[in-house]
């Protein structure tokens, strides 16, 4: 018996070394383990608001992991005891061989699937259609029976290619994003002469259509509001895209300084029917490289051809005013517009873009409209296809006042002499209003009674309607009051369509709504 002892004992010990020697049982490891454990604290990132970052609570974390089932728990578990020598010893494993690279080939049944680009060739080009939300694609070429593949990214929807004389070769695309679809491979048969190769039947690629039925290439009649699409994304619940549609509005006019952003506002809005009209938004950056960054990935991801099928893109809010950080410099203003007009155009030939210019600025809308003409005017004047403007004013009939309906084709006229031609200086009033609610504001006006602005946006919506030839849409600013504007001398809170006094509370229209959505019901 005492033998038997002295023996379990010996092994015991030798168990005890072999765990203290082994590979991972150092304090190292027990860190290593710690850094990983289910109740440790990590933290997230929150984009909506100030792009604030906040901690996930450690407390919800902890109680999380003790609930889940034991088998899915980390716990602390002793060494395997080494093996007896006396046990057989493991098999030697031969090693697999690794095969050569494959492209998957997307299913001709799924060529429906908005994520999966069509491909075809002309000439010496790869062309493919552009994918939704996608800022640069992979391209890969597969060469041989034996299907070695090489691996490109690239940013645009074309790539010219390299010759290979005498071999066949496929090409596969898709979305530089983690599990995004292969395109079904194109092959071409280079000929060993070098001369112009014929590749092999392809699906016919499809026409990207128009923005929709409009004239000139343009949208029909784009009728909108300045709607807040960030309201559904920081606040669960809330109405703003039901708003939206009860308006009778098709588009809700959005700020974007990411594509982050759009994506945000367009997964709101597309699946009710809404379309966003994005206004490139980066006050405070004013480098045209990262603007025409963020047009090109607009135009290629979310422009026309795409499922979210967006017509117009918008080149800053009001960038005569100090808050873009412009300066009241209308040159520089052209650069970042004319470098955004570029790359979107270059990505997607059906986009329009739009600059901006008005009667109410600070410096003159002529010498504005001149400073913008003076570096570039070729190439400025080669990339406008519209202007936005917004027709503040008291009475809309009103003539000859700084803001004032009238003035806004005298704008235009101005655009045109510089040399824009007519079906490129169509007008699309982004906002306009009027509040219901204070003694003043930034632009001049007054509050109105609920009322007056109900028959100013019936007198607006009219002169609108007799110029349908020059205007090619009309966004009303707001959709809703903002219930954080509680002081009664802060109009700038108060233009809305609705009557909205905190948040959460009844939206009651006012007669500015009424107007509104009777004339959308009607054209």
């Amino acid at each position: 018996m005492r033998t038997r002892v002295r023996i379990l004992a010996v092994v015991a010990s030798a168990a005890a070394l072999v765990a203290v020697a082994a590979p991972g049982s150092t304090g190292n490891a027990s860190a290593a383990t710690a850094r990983h454990h289910p109740l440790a604290c990590h933290h997230a990132t929150s984009r909506h608001g100030r792009r604030a970052r906040r901690a996930v609570s450690c407390a919800r974390r902890r109680h999380a992991a003790r609930k889940a089932p034991r088998h899915q728990r980390l716990t602390s578990r002793r060494p395997r005891r080494p093996a007896s020598p006396r046990s057989r010893p493991a098999p030697k494993r031969t090693p697999t061989p690794v095969a050569a690279p494959t492209v998957p080939v997307a299913d001709p049944a799924s060529s429906g699937d908005p994520r999966v680009p069509r491909l075809w060739t002309q000439g010496a080009m790869l062309h493919w259609t552009a994918v939704r939300g996608a800022v640069s694609y992979v391209v890969a070429t597969i060469v041989g029976a034996d299907r070695r593949t090489t691996y490109r990214v690239v940013s645009g929807t074309s790539l010219t290619l390299e010759p290979r004389p005498g071999q066949t070769v496929a090409y596969g695309v898709r979305a530089n994003v983690d599990g995004a679809p292969w395109a079904k491979e194109t092959t071409i048969s280079y000929p060993a002469d070098g001369s112009a190769s014929t590749a092999a039947p392809t699906p016919t690629p499809t026409a990207v259509p128009p923005p929709s039925s409009g004239t000139g290439g343009w949208p029909a009649f784009m009728k909108g509001v300045d709607g807040g699409l960030y309201y559904a994304q920081n606040r669960p619940g809330d109405s703003v895209v039901s708003d939206i549609k009860s308006l009778g509005a098709r588009y809700s006019r959005e700020d974007v300084a990411s594509i982050a952003d759009l994506q945000g506002e367009v997964a709101s809005a597309q699946p009710n029917g809404i379309k966003v009209l994005p206004v490139i938004s980066t006050p405070g950056n004013t480098d045209p490289n990262y603007v025409a960054g963020l047009c090109r990935d607009i135009a290629a991801g979310y422009g026309p051809g795409t499922s979210a099928n967006l017509p117009v893109i918008e080149v800053w809010n009001e960038p005569y005013d100090d808050y873009m950080g412009l300066n009241h410099d209308p040159a520089l203003y052209a650069r970042i517009f004319v470098a955004c007009a570029r790359a979107a155009h270059a990505a997607n030939s059906n986009i329009k873009v739009l600059i901006s210019s008005n009667n109410g600025v600070p410096i003159g809308w002529k010498d504005w409209n001149a400073g913008m003409f003076k570096e570039d005017k070729a190439g400025l004047i080669s990339q406008i296809d519209g202007i936005s403007v917004h027709p503040y004013s008291g009475d809309p009939t009103e003539t000859g006042c700084n803001w004032c309906f009238d003035e806004q084709f005298s704008v235009r006229q101005d655009m045109i002499n510089h040399g824009v031609p007519v079906d490129h200086a169509k007008l699309v009033i982004t906002e306009m209003g009027w509040p219901t609610w204070g003694t003043g504001w930034s632009g001049g006006s007054k509050g109105h009674t609920e009322a007056e602005a109900g028959q100013f946006y019936r007198s607006a919506l009219s002169i609108v309607n007799a110029h349908s030839d020059v205007i090619a849409g009309v966004f009303p600013f707001a959709l809703r009051d903002n219930p954080s504007s509680t002081n009664i001398g802060n109009a700038e809170g108060h233009f809305g369509l609705l009557r909205m006094n905190c948040w959460g509370c009844s939206r009651d229209p006012k007669p500015s709504w009424y107007a509104v959505h009777d004339y959308y019901a009607s054209h």
